[in-house]
């Protein structure tokens, strides 16, 4: 026994060499890069850019080995934060660096200087070194999780609990979804996709209808050894996900089944995937891509007949590549651009208050009570008004709102969160807390978005649904 222990030690300490050493090297190709991008920031545009996108790409492979080789995953929330974080801010720069010819729904350079453009770039190239460190240090420290026999014995209660709160929180969301899904599709066919945001329903209602999500994600999980189940819900979902994309929105349903995925690919049919599968995984996400085009060009137009539509199809099929779907997301760095120059020239940075405001989001904002935080969270408030009207957000631009050029040492702490939260994904599968599970699982989509969003964002729904699927636990555990 104490031969075993003691080979178990030396296992333990070896993995812990090779994780650290492997952080070692990553940080120090991070810092090699940016010295070179240092050194080529006074180079003219045309020649920096094309360095300095190499340098960018060179980067993100780098780092999502790094994370794939410290968590043991690649499809996991860390290597998709990164990858989704290097599209919204660096995903231009490979497009001017490489003069790839696509089509781009907003020239940044319209909008801000080429030195702007640089100083986006840069800031985003070293935040991506922090982020890799916080989610490192997570990584290195995280201890090998063991199974304790006894939850085995306890799964199929557990899994029952998970399907029975599942099908409640779904038939407890299905109407009012139903009511704002449909209103939406009215909207949109008789108008266009802003006609859409002029439903003037409360915000509540919107809280309820979000149960039948975390009821699916429930369902999924409680029916995994049913994978007959799984299949039809997950097609019935995608089904009608797909359709609702129509009327503009793409981004809450391309998460949302992102993260059904996540949990079918992680925790229910648990194998790697296949060589030979890989061309119609390819394949998929290339329609994806396509129809995400598609959808862009057709949501602001008022299409009153059949051949419209077909025009904008052909004409999306013959000009899309994956490189229009960069094109199109990577726009958020004129945001971040605006928010350097902008609060750099003000210096009026917050030090953490907007994300401490943020918080106040969870309460409803009766009677414009809470209007005064609206500036502090959705810093693009604070812009000129000709600016805010078209711009998203940004989590990079919302760290330097809140702390300069600090806020790439904030993104570490970002970096801590997202690792912490992905490595707690598996434990609490592990240990069979199914339930806890799907609670945490609602922040999946909610974490990529942020990508190019707010913090606020996010905190209302999952604070909410989260105490009421606790509340519905309890009740049922004390009434079984």
């Amino acid at each position: 026994m104490g031969e075993i222990l003691l080979n178990d030690s030396i296992l333990a300490k070896r993995k812990n060499i090779e994780g650290l050493m492997t952080v070692l090297n990553a940080l120090s190709i991070n810092l090699a890069l940016i010295g070179v991008a240092i050194y080529i920031k006074d180079y003219p545009f045309q020649k920096w850019v094309f360095l300095f996108a190499l340098l960018s790409i060179i980067q993100l492979i780098i780092n999502i080995v790094t994370v794939r080789k410290l968590e043991g995953k690649f499809f996991s929330l860390t290597t998709l934060f990164l990858l989704f974080s290097f599209i919204t801010h660096l995903g231009l720069v490979i497009i001017f660096g490489f003069n790839i010819n696509v089509e781009l729904p907003w020239d940044p350079m319209s909008t801000i200087s080429t030195k702007m453009f640089k100083d986006a770039s840069f800031f985003s190239l070293c935040c991506h070194l922090f982020l890799i460190l916080g989610m490192s240090v997570i990584f290195i420290n995280t201890k090998t999780i063991k199974i304790v026999p006894k939850l085995l014995e306890n799964e199929n209660n557990q899994l029952a609990l998970t399907r029975n709160i599942g099908t409640i929180l779904l038939f407890a969301g299905l109407l009012p979804m139903l009511y704002i899904d449909i209103n939406k599709i009215i909207l949109y066919a008789n108008g266009n996709y802003l006609d859409t945001f002029q439903l003037g329903i409360p915000s509540f209602l919107y809280i309820i209808a979000s149960f039948s999500d975390i009821g699916i994600i429930m369902l999924l999980i409680g029916n995994k050894s049913n994978n007959s189940k799984v299949l039809l819900l997950l097609i019935l979902v995608t089904i009608y996900k797909g359709a609702l994309m129509f009327t503009g929105s793409r981004g809450e349903p391309i998460l949302y089944l992102l993260t059904l995925y996540f949990i079918y690919y992680n925790f229910i049919k648990i194998k790697k995937i296949k060589s030979f599968k890989i061309p119609l995984y390819l394949f998929l996400i290339y329609m994806v891509g396509f129809l995400t085009t598609f959808i862009s060009r057709t949501r602001m137009m008022s299409i009153n007949d059949v051949n419209t539509f077909i025009d904008v199809l052909k004409s999306t099929f013959v000009d899309f590549s994956p490189f229009s779907v960069i094109a199109e997301f990577g726009i958020t760095i004129i945001t971040l651009g605006i928010s350097i120059e902008f609060f750099s020239f003000n210096n009026d940075f917050q030090y953490g208050l907007n994300y401490l405001l943020s918080l106040l989001n969870i309460f409803p904002n009766v009677g414009g009570v809470l209007d005064f935080t609206i500036p502090k969270t959705i810093y693009i408030y604070n812009y000129p008004a000709h600016l805010r009207s078209f711009l998203g957000g940004s989590y990079l631009g919302e760290a330097f709102y809140s702390f300069g050029y600090y806020g790439m040492i904030f993104i570490a702490f970002i970096g801590m969160l997202i690792s912490y939260i992905s490595l707690k994904f598996q434990e609490l599968f592990l240990k069979q807390k199914y339930i806890q599970l799907s609670i945490l699982l609602i922040l999946f989509p909610n974490l990529l978005w942020w990508t190019r969003a707010y913090f606020a964002d996010m905190v209302r729904e999952f604070t909410w649904i989260s105490i009421c699927t606790v509340i519905l636990t309890l009740f049922l555990k004390r009434n079984k």
